[in-house]
């Protein structure tokens, strides 16, 4: 996997804002909410990711533009290239006007390399999260146990929050150093100030930032 960051920004940026008139897309690919998908289709899209993950990185060209991340690693999937990426240029990309071009351009790439070196037809899938508000996430059909479209179960403490089941419970990620997926979910994120700016509701649940009313 080749792609220039730095380059990117501006790419993608132009790109979106001049008009084409010579550029007609035929047939666009329809982004599926999860539980919209068939099994095999979750199947497939969950084949393509562990594809990737045992795909050998590319030549990723860093920006180094976020300090007091963990070093490139060499012995890494392109996968965690895709990761890598995100972090390095978290503060290009999180806190300026390029947060949603970035990302969007950030997933048509991620989309396309499942296609086009790990043989995935589809479109990239989606979560839509507010369907989960009322049930609570944590029952949220998306993470479900199957080795083959499932994405695994919350995990507790036990595990020191490792997941155990799902189809990715055995493959091991490279940042911020080696490990197997850790999935600690809290319903009140904001107790732990996660962000370089203040929240004034320290109590808040995640559910209530993304609640049909309050979209």
């Amino acid at each position: 996997m080749h792609f220039s960051i730095l380059l990117s920004f501006a790419t993608v940026a132009t790109s979106w804002v001049l008009p084409n008139n010579d550029n007609t897309c035929a047939k666009p690919q329809i982004r599926k909410e999860w539980r919209k998908l068939e099994d095999q289709e979750k199947r497939a899209f969950l084949d393509a990711v562990k594809c990737l993950s045992y795909t050998p990185h590319g030549t990723l060209e860093l920006t180094n533009a976020t300090p007091g991340i963990p070093p490139y690693r060499y012995i890494s999937s392109k996968y965690d290239d895709f990761v890598y990426t995100h972090m390095d240029t978290n503060v290009k990309d999180h806190f300026t006007a390029l947060f949603l071009p970035w990302h969007r351009w950030f997933l048509w790439q991620f989309e396309k390399t499942l296609q086009d070196q790990c043989g995935y037809e589809g479109a990239l899938p989606y979560w839509d999260w507010s369907k989960d508000t009322e049930t609570g996430i944590h029952n949220s059909p998306i993470f479900n146990s199957s080795a083959t479209y499932g994405l695994g179960t919350l995990p507790t403490s036990a595990t020191n929050y490792t997941i155990t089941d799902g189809a990715f419970w055995n493959i091991t990620r490279a940042y911020p150093k080696p490990h197997i997926i850790q999935r600690n979910f809290t319903t009140q994120p904001f107790k732990t100030q996660p962000f370089p700016f203040a929240f004034k509701d320290h109590e808040m649940t995640a559910a209530t930032t993304f609640a049909p009313e309050r979209m």
